[in-house]
């Protein structure tokens, strides 16, 4: 993805351009990692559905809060056969604090534990470091 800004510089302080265009990539860099409404409802989307899916199939869902710990944030959850009390399945997904939203995590969490793909927008997102 190709990102163009234009940047004015002091030709008598050259060396304030590597500052300006460090800024600019930070501010660049912590935008990217904020998700967007779209992003955000289609992960609360996609989790709503599977969570509708194992309740219809009797699963037994239980969340962990969010924590908190060396900036990253997770959530976790625990799911339970109906008719199977030795079966269950747990998944964390843990995110760097300054990108976590819940409904992102809970979405990562229920696709681990159904094993189901991850959303390709998330991957591209957070990368696959939390997996």
């Amino acid at each position: 993805m190709e990102q163009i800004i234009t940047l004015k510089v002091d030709l008598e302080h050259p060396d304030d351009a590597k500052f300006a265009i460090d800024e600019a990539v930070k501010t660049y860099e912590a935008d990217r990692m904020k998700w967007t409404e779209e992003e955000i409802v289609e992960a609360k989307h996609l989790a709503m559905k599977i969570m509708e899916r194992l309740c219809l199939d009797g699963y037994s869902i239980e969340w962990c809060g969010v924590t908190e710990a060396y900036y990253y944030k997770a959530v976790s959850v625990w799911l339970k056969s109906p008719g199977d009390e030795s079966f269950k399945r747990n998944a964390t997904c843990c995110i760097f604090s300054a990108s976590f939203d819940t409904w992102v995590s809970k979405c990562v969490c229920l696709c681990r534990a159904t094993s189901r793909d991850v959303p390709a927008f998330i991957v591209k997102k957070v990368g696959e470091c939390w997996q």
